[in-house]
């Protein structure tokens, strides 16, 4: 695995806490199951690296 400096880890942090709240608000605006269980799985995946990273 990649060694990041704490300013990266900084960054990748905040980039993934944004991602995931933009993926939160485009599920609940979802009508389509199909659309919206993919979305849910790609937030899961979000959350597992953001755990990585912490």
């Amino acid at each position: 695995m990649p060694e990041f400096t704490e300013r990266e880890k900084e960054v990748l942090v905040e980039f993934l806490e944004e991602a995931i709240a933009n993926l939160r608000e485009e599920i609940a605006a979802s009508d389509k199951e199909e659309y919206r269980v993919m979305l849910k799985e790609r937030k899961e995946t979000l959350k597992s690296v953001l755990a990585k990273l912490g």
